[in-house]
């Protein structure tokens, strides 16, 4: 029904609209075949001899015409004045070029448009009112006038008062009588962007009116809520989170419900701002008011927590209020990654040993917490699936340093040898490390029969902020040679001494048995 209506009307807009007066927009001869243009439209003639044309106008419709011919095509109105033959032959072309003269006049206005906005900026959710005022100011009534106003996906049109919404377009299709006026009023409601142009048309008789009009959305809810929240804190790290609720509008914002719930393993040790616990949650209630006065009214939130828990804390936050009353309900996460300064473990690769030898593996255990102690620290030598657990400390305080050797027999060929540590933290939770260490070089296939572990007591603790560093550690192995090489030097020194020695005293004796 409604197409059959819109035929009706579009019908009635063609054939029914008299006594509109033109413009003209252009006048005069033009070169055959040229294009012309005219009020930003392009026009074609093509002109024959014997007084004949034809014309292309904007829209694709063409003319067959003659010499004192006038054409009627929506808005525009074209006639052919004349059409000569150059006095002046063109040698390239061979001819005597045909001038065509034209006029092209355009249709008057007779209609006046406005569109009037409550606002030129609004709110997510807001709704404002928009009024449109046509009136036929011509001398003949017009019959199948059409508005239309097609909005974006960011905003919303509703509740028309004399017009159609459909898809998000306002239309409205009717007379306009002269002088009288024609009124009707829509809202549109803000949804998800920070601006656009609103563009109205108005057609009538070939004639197309459009009204622009810039349109700015706030993005941001009439609450506002600035939050500092860590991304990641120390296993037995004390955090602080903060809000700040902001209302930036000139009107207050009633009945507000901030609302958080903190996951197990955050430890609530304090907090400051008007939020009080309620069961499971920390609720804000309130009002703020606007800042008619000049100044932004907000409230601040504070809470001092401890994560007491490793792993992706989820702290979930609601907020419901209501503003020039429609009512707003929002939820936001925030995640905090709980990780621990934990437990290092430095295993080092055996370089070659001949097959069936004992090797030792130095394995250096770090605890790098500033506070904590780690403690049921255990070591296991995984090899061909077997595991083999060993105990090797009950705890290891802050900032120290073990160290310890895992004995074992080489393979006949060459294996990579897994050492798994296990600890508790201060918090009861069970961590794991792996390292994987090379062992042993052969030919043939074997595996390690034999392990063991050892601490190495002689070496005592150290202190990770005053001893063994990495260049240290890689560099052990060596000082244990200069120490054997030095040591048999010392060695080779005294036999020599001594062999100097026994032969000066043989030959004091034969010197001796000379003189007697």
């Amino acid at each position: 029904m409604k197409g059959v209506i819109i035929l009706f009307w579009l019908f009635a807009l063609c054939y029914s609209v008299t006594g509109l007066e033109y413009e003209s927009v252009f006048e005069g001869e033009i070169s055959n075949n040229a294009i012309v243009s005219a009020d930003n439209q392009s026009f074609k003639v093509s002109a024959f001899s014997g007084g004949k044309a034809v014309v292309d106008f904007p829209n694709g419709v063409s003319r067959f015409m003659d010499t004192g011919e006038c054409e009627t095509v929506e808005a525009y109105r074209l006639c052919i004045l004349s059409i000569t033959m150059s006095e002046k032959f063109n040698i390239t072309k061979q001819e005597y070029p045909i001038i065509p003269k034209i006029k092209i006049e355009k249709k008057k206005n007779i209609v006046g448009l406005n569109r009037t906005f409550e606002k030129n900026s609004i709110l997510l959710e807001e709704r404002i009112k928009v009024s449109v005022v046509m009136v036929n100011e011509g001398e003949e009534n017009i019959v199948g006038a059409i508005y239309q106003d097609k909005y974006p996906k960011e905003i919303a049109a509703a509740l028309c008062e004399g017009c159609i919404i459909s898809d998000n377009e306002v239309s409205w299709i009717g007379n306009l009588n002269i002088g009288k006026k024609q009124e009707f009023s829509y809202f549109i409601i803000g949804k998800n962007s920070t601006g656009f142009e609103s563009n109205a048309t108005l057609l009538y008789g070939g004639m197309k009116v459009t009204e622009k009009h810039s349109i700015s959305v706030n993005a941001n809810r009439p609450l506002i809520i600035n939050y500092s929240v860590p991304d990641s804190a120390d296993l037995g790290e004390e955090i602080k989170i903060f809000f700040r609720l902001i209302n930036n509008n000139s009107e207050s914002i009633e009945n507000i419900r901030f609302r958080l719930v903190f996951p197990q393993g955050m430890k609530f040790i304090g907090k400051t701002g008007r939020i009080s616990e309620e069961g499971n949650f920390w609720v804000y209630r309130g009002k703020l008011s606007g800042s008619g006065n000049g100044s932004i009214e907000e409230d601040n939130i504070t809470f001092q927590l401890a994560a007491n828990r490793l792993g992706k804390a989820g702290i979930a936050q609601s907020v419901f209020y209501s503003y020039r009353g429609s009512n707003y309900n929002e939820d936001s996460n925030y995640t905090i990654d709980v990780d621990t300064e934990g437990m290092y473990m430095e295993a080092k690769t055996i370089e070659a040993h001949e097959p069936s030898t004992k090797a030792v593996i130095p394995i250096i255990l770090t605890n790098t917490n500033y506070r904590h102690s780690f403690k049921n620290i255990k070591i296991e030598v995984v090899s061909n699936g077997v595991k083999r657990p060993y105990s090797a400390f009950n705890s290891i305080p802050p900032r120290e340093i073990k160290e310890l050797e895992v004995n074992i027999t080489v393979p006949d060929e060459q294996q990579e040898v897994e050492i798994l540590l296990s600890y508790e933290t201060n918090f009861g939770q069970i961590i794991t490390k792996k390292s994987i260490v090379t062992v042993g070089v052969g030919t043939a296939k074997g595996n390690i029969t034999e392990t063991g572990i050892n601490v190495n007591n002689s070496i005592g603790n150290k202190s990770l902020d005053s001893a063994v560093t990495e260049d240290e550690l890689v560099g052990s192995d060596n000082k244990i040679w200069i120490y054997a090489i030095i040591i048999t030097i010392i060695v080779i020194i005294v036999i020599m001494l001594l062999l100097s020695k026994l032969k000066k005293d043989r030959e004091e004796e034969k010197l001796m048995q000379l003189l007697k």
